[in-house]
């Protein structure tokens, strides 16, 4: 890349300071939504586990 198009592109800190606080947000309200999801204890029950733990020993790379 030459030096004069290098100058007129942003810097990263000039993208993420005007971007990351809005995308902060967003990802704030994505994980909320996931943790009342999956906050759900029968997802986590015992046999649940069982089952997930026979499923990776299984599909061991």
């Amino acid at each position: 890349m030459n030096e004069s198009s290098y100058c007129h592109k942003p810097a990263i800190d000039e993208i993420i300071l005007k971007h990351g606080p809005q995308r902060q947000e967003r990802l704030g309200a994505i994980a909320k939504s996931l943790e009342t999801k999956f906050n759900n204890p029968a997802l986590f029950s015992a046999e649940t586990q069982k089952e997930l733990d026979l499923w990776a020993v299984e599909n061991q790379d």
